[in-house]
């Protein structure tokens, strides 16, 4: 899906983005409840599951089923392992906090390709100034990493106003980088900044919690951090572990003779 849905027809664009946004839904609803809440008849989803290559829907439903049982098997895991212990509600709230952030690091560690990670290490390493432009909801992470960046005398802007972002842009040049650090929705103004800096052939690292994200279509390397979790603090903690670990992937490459 995130391969081909530049290409996608408007109806198949449509549950592309209810099945990523909603896996679960995709796996245990029935065809009846699924296309109700994606808002198309019952015979799109037997069209969704036959352009991708399966026979119909049912054939594509199981794959979103055994990812689904991964999923309940994890929670119902980490549930019963908070259940050991004292039985007060603080310490049930910070374990079950800090049960969160390990699920969300644990899903980073296994999801994002370490080829990915020295591709986008090594563009920026080897960029004269990096332009970090941050959705509102990304600025937690987005502070974090421009830090790093900083504290290893890298120079780097950080762009969190998108209508001030312009004037700064404008001193872009080729030599130069973008990270890009967004959440849904997507401001028009953020993805418009980002066309203008696809047209200067500036590489462009993209983190998303926006599965189809077409800022992120635009990106050299895009990493994802959907999978995460969909609450703040997960997409916060993932956000955080990829720049920490992106900063250092920065450091050790301009260490490599």
């Amino acid at each position: 899906m995130l391969a081909r849905h530049a290409d996608f027809p408007k109806r198949i664009a449509t549950l592309a983005h209810f099945a990523l946004e909603h896996p679960d839904d995709i796996a245990f609803g029935t065809v009846a409840s699924i296309a109700k809440a994606a808002q198309v008849s019952p015979s799109a989803l037997v069209r969704f599951g036959q352009f991708f290559g399966y026979s119909g829907f049912s054939d594509l439903q199981s794959v979103f089923q055994q990812a689904g049982r991964t999923r309940i098997v994890a929670k119902a895991t980490s549930h019963v392992a908070l259940k050991i212990g004292p039985a007060c509600g603080h310490w049930n709230a910070i374990q079950e906090t800090v049960e969160a952030c390990r699920m969300s690091i644990d899903v980073m560690g296994e999801t994002i390709p370490l080829t990915d990670m020295r591709a986008a290490s090594g563009m920026l390493s080897t960029a004269d100034s990096i332009f970090i432009l941050a959705g509102k909801d990304a600025l937690p992470f987005a502070s974090f990493f421009h830090r790093r960046l900083v504290e290893m005398s890298i120079r780097a802007i950080l762009l969190t106003d998108m209508a001030s972002a312009t004037d700064i842009l404008a001193l872009a040049r080729r030599g130069d980088a973008a990270v890009i650090l967004e959440t849904a929705p997507v401001s028009s103004a953020l993805a418009a900044h980002v066309v203008a800096i696809k047209e200067l052939q500036l590489p462009i690292v993209c983190m998303t919690d926006t599965p189809l994200s077409p800022t992120a279509a635009l990106a050299s390397v895009r990493f994802d951090l959907a999978g995460a979790g969909r609450d703040a603090l997960s997409r916060v903690t993932a956000g955080l572990v990829l720049g920490n670990a992106l900063a250092n992937g920065i450091r050790a490459s301009l260490q490599t003779p």
